[in-house]
């Protein structure tokens, strides 16, 4: 579900991290996905562990729909 979204978001969390812009777990990259959801990096996850099926998509009153928990600013995100 959304394979192609979730692998540039992870490659965009990646170039962050390399240029120190989020570090470890902490700061956090989503986008919408239409009008609906929104893809966004999982709570607690290291960047460079981080998996493309691992990325949360959650609706937009932050509802888990698929991936792993996200993260606990996915309000402000949704």
């Amino acid at each position: 579900m959304h394979q192609s979204i979730r692998e540039q978001l992870l490659e965009t969390v990646l170039k962050a991290n390399e240029v120190d812009l989020i570090r470890l777990s902490a700061g956090n990259i989503s986008t919408r996905l239409g009008k609906d959801l929104v893809a966004i990096t999982p709570g607690g996850v290291k960047y460079h562990q981080m998996k493309v099926e691992d990325i949360s998509i959650v609706d937009t009153d932050g509802e888990l729909i698929d991936g792993l928990a996200p993260s606990s600013e996915t309000p402000m995100h949704t």
